[in-house]
Order: C-alpha cells, then structure tokens, then sequence
C-alpha cells in the first residue's frame, strides 16, 4: 500500500530513502538483520575453524570484529535511529521532558519491542518476494489489550523471530564457550538482538508474569501440541506446508542462509575428520549430516500406521499427530543415543593430561569437534526440511503421474512429509518449553508482575485498577442517564433496547425500533489507555 502510494508521485532516489513508510525503510530493516546475522555468523565459523585446528588465528579476528562493531558505533547507530523522535519530541514537550521519555522508554525496554518490529518487516518483505499473497489487514481504531496465549504467539512469531533467535543465540554462545578472546561488552550488546527475538514476544504480553496465566499458557501449549483439531500443532505445519507451494522458482533456487552455513560446516568437517587420529571417511560425514536415520524411522512408522488403519477400516489414512508425536519420540531417543557414542568417541582420542601427544587431541579441540558435529547436523537438518516441503508441494501439484508409480510415490511423498513434520515438531517442542519455562521461573519471583506491568503501562495496576472502577461507575451514570431520556420521549419499552457493547460511546437511535448502540471502544481499553 506504501509503495502504490509513494511510487507515483516520487522519483527513484526519493523513493529508496530510508524514510518511514518509503520502500528503502522496509529493504533497510530485511539488510539490518543479514548485517548482524551476518556479523555473527562469521564469528561463529571463525571460531569453529580455529578450534578445529583447521585455521589458526581466526578466532581472534572475529571478535576484535564484535569489539569494534559493538563498541561506541553501537551507540551511534542506536542514537541515529531514534534522532528524528527525539527533536519532535523536544519540540513538542521541551528539552528536559523528551530526555526523560526517551530514558524511560529505554529503561522499560523499546529496544527489544523494535528489533521484534524490524525482523518481522523484513519477514514478512522477503515473505512477499518469494511467495506474494500480501493483503490489507483492517485493524481498527478500538484494539483491546489484553493477554495472548503463548500457543497463538508461537504460531505468529516461529518463523520470523524465534528460529532466527535460536540461530543467533547458538552462534553466540558457542563462540564464546570455545574462545577466549571475548569480552563482557562485545557479548552484552551482541546478545540484545537474539535476547528480543526470543524472548520480548512474551515480555511485551500483558499479564505474562502472572502464575496462573504462565502456568495456564505452559498447559495450553503442551495441549496445542497434542491436538488434531484445526487449532493443533498439525493444523498449523500443514499451513505452513501449502504456502511452500506458492514460493517462486528464483526463492528456490538462490541459496538460503541455512545452506550455506551448512556447506561451511560441511567442509570443515571433511577437512578436518578424515584426517588422523579421528579418520572417519567422507561417507559417515555425509550420514552424519543427512537425516537417513529419521527418514528410516519414519518409514517403518508410517508402515506400521497404514497396516493399522487398513485392518480396521479397510483402506489406508494420513497419519495424525500421534503419528507425528511417536516419531519425534524415537527421533528425541536415536539423537541421545548418537550424543552419547559421539562424546565416547572423542574421548576415546581425547588428550586429557594435555601431553604432546600425536595420537590424541586436546580437550578444547574434542569440544570444538562435537559442537561443530552438533551445529553441522541442525544446519543440514533445517535445509533437508525447507527442501523436503518443496518437493513435497511441487509433487502434489502434478497429477500427471504414471498408474504404476502413483503407489510408491504417494508413499515416499507421505514418508517425506512425516519426516519433515516429526523433525518440525520435535523442534517446536523443544523450543516452546525451553522459552516458556524461564518466564514461568521469572513469574515465582516477588513483585516481578508489577514492575512488568509499569515497564508495559508507565502506571501502577492500582492506579489502572481505579480508573477502570471510575470507568464503570461512568458507563452505569450514562445508561441511567440513557433510559431517563428514553422515559422522557415516551418510547415504549418493548421498543426500546440497548445493545451493549461493553464501551462509552454516543448513542444513535435506530429510525425503525429506536435501538440504541455503542460501538466504540471497551470499558477495559479506555482504561488501558488512561493508563
């Protein structure tokens, strides 16, 4: 809608600047993302090359990188971005009031709130470029605030923010586990961006420090994940599924950011693994990355599950989310068991006494070795997946196919897909626990609840208490006040009725019965707003 508007009447250079609402605003917030995903990702690899053994020297490199960067040009670029609101704001409100409100607004936390806001501009951009389907949402004037269950707030933000922020945060924190060149500063300005991305969808959800609603949200999603219905786990992934059907062939083909971390890692580990004194083949590297074993557990799942269903209702089903649910389990206990045969392996050539030991490597070595295994398979893993559901669309889409390969196709279709929704789930699950548990704990300490809610409101949860009980007592005057005027015209109670909509609001008589109607904002959300 901005772009139809501005791109009339704006030339070319006016038209890419990086003014709100200009097309250079929504482009800068997608390459402000690549740029620190970038920035990390390159310290990740580096890191990882030196701690292998494979480039010496690297991981210093890197974070003299993270040092410079999140350093004093920081603080440039956060002041940079907030200079046009905070001359508005001296003009209008004073030198001294607007520092305040901008201090505030830091202190309660709009750093997070806008680097949410920035990745999901860029999402849902880039989302437009390779798949389209963009449509005008009507939000209206009169939005209540008011708690959103963490189930809904997964589906929302899975893709834009959260796998982006386990991304980061991976890359962060092995990074720092295998260097010893970074520095408090560096790490905390750096952590912002995965800390947001994670975590301020629930921070800025009113209500999400209270015990009975991270509880109750905690139970909801345990319960969303277990459900067939349409409001389910599966419902969601299938929907996420078909709109890999509507992605373009150049959004296929160019190379995501997944694959070419992937191919890094891949050769990292080529390079150093097949050499002594671990000497593992280029095969059992490739078997390492490629998810063979999930596929083949997905297989004898399904069999099983279509065996089933033709003996008790004599023809074959899609599976549903139990089937989902038992090989996510069995692909949770083969990932154990390969955990563990990885760690016995390293140890087995791991130097412990540090000696000069040729048929040993050192204990940072064999570390660097199973996290770079660890980051290789998840890479390798999240691209198996993304072109799994690709071909898994493009082959439903062709009915053209031959009588006597429609069978094992159908079948390998229906494997493929219970492989990438048991390995999506197994993720989701993960992921959903490990974000809700720590609000859950931050929810047990004292006062936490009311802090967050001043850091959300700027006011007290007495203060917004009183005003919704004025409020009330406001609403209660008016419909007296109301039915008083309705006594004094002579309007007869069988015609006259008052559709409550729960808000203030001006009355408007209808012209046939006389109906009265509000239809503006809640009781509730004029309170909010007081507040």
């Amino acid at each position: 809608r901005q772009f139809s508007r501005l791109g009339p009447r704006l030339s070319f250079g006016r038209l890419l600047g990086f003014y709100y609402g200009h097309v250079g605003y929504y482009l800068g917030q997608l390459h402000i993302f690549h740029a620190y995903y970038a920035l990390l990702c390159f310290t990740f690899l580096a890191t990882l090359a030196d701690g292998v053994g494979l480039v010496e020297g690297m991981s210093d490199m890197a974070w003299n990188s993270i040092k410079f960067y999140f350093s004093y040009y920081f603080f440039a670029s956060l002041f940079g971005t907030m200079l046009p609101l905070i001359t508005c704001e001296i003009e209008v409100k004073g030198f001294v009031r607007a520092m305040t409100n901008m201090l505030l607004q830091l202190l309660c936390g709009s750093i997070l709130y806008f680097s949410v806001q920035s990745r999901c501009i860029g999402h849902y951009l880039s989302n437009e470029f390779a798949q389209g389907g963009a449509t005008y949402i009507p939000t209206g004037r009169g939005l209540t605030i008011n708690h959103v269950r963490f189930h809904l707030l997964f589906t929302s933000f899975v893709l834009p923010c959260f796998y982006p922020g386990v991304e980061l945060l991976l890359f962060l924190v092995v990074s720092q586990f295998l260097s010893s060149g970074g520095n408090l500063q560096g790490l905390v300005f750096a952590a912002i961006v995965p800390f947001a991305l994670l975590f301020a969808p629930s921070l800025f959800n009113p209500e999400c420090f209270s015990i009975r609603h991270a509880r109750d949200d905690l139970g909801a999603f345990i319960h969303w994940l277990g459900c067939d219905g349409d409001k389910g786990w599966l419902s969601h992934h299938s929907s996420l599924m078909k709109k890999k059907a509507l992605s373009s062939l150049t959004s296929v083909l160019l190379p995501s950011k997944e694959l070419i971390v992937s191919l890094f890692l891949l050769i990292m580990l080529i390079t150093r693994m097949t050499k002594p004194p671990i000497n593992w083949n280029v095969g059992f590297v490739l078997l390492v990355a490629l998810p063979l074993c999930p596929l083949a557990i997905c297989s004898v799942v399904f069999s099983c599950w279509l065996l089933i269903s033709r003996c008790l209702t004599n023809k074959p089903e899609k599976p549903v989310a139990l089937a989902y649910h038992v090989c996510a389990a069995l692909i949770l206990a083969e990932l154990v068991v390969e955990a563990v045969g990885l760690h016995d392996l390293l140890s087995s050539k791991w130097n412990h006494l540090d000696t000069n030991d040729s048929t040993k490597i050192p204990s940072s070595m064999a570390r660097a070795f199973m996290l770079a295994v660890i980051a290789c398979r998840y890479f390798c893993w999240r691209v198996s997946i993304n072109y799994a559901a690709y071909i898994i669309a493009a082959m439903e889409d062709n009915t053209q196919i031959g009588k006597h390969l429609r069978v094992p196709i159908t079948f390998g279709l229906q494997v493929l897909r219970l492989t990438a929704g048991s390995l999506m789930f197994l993720m989701d699950a993960l992921l959903g626990i490990l974000i809700q548990c720590p609000v859950l704990l931050l929810a047990l300490l004292p006062a936490i609840k009311q802090l967050h809610f001043f850091c959300l409101f700027h006011a007290s949860s007495s203060a917004v208490l009183g005003a919704q009980n004025l409020a009330d007592e406001a609403h209660h005057h008016r419909v007296k006040k109301l039915k008083k005027t309705a006594r004094r015209f002579s309007i007869a109670p069988r015609r006259f009725s008052i559709a409550y909509h729960g808000s203030f609001g001006k009355a408007h008589p209808g012209q046939k019965n006389h109906r009265v109607e509000y239809k503006n904002q809640s009781s509730q959300s004029v309170c909010q707003s007081m507040a």
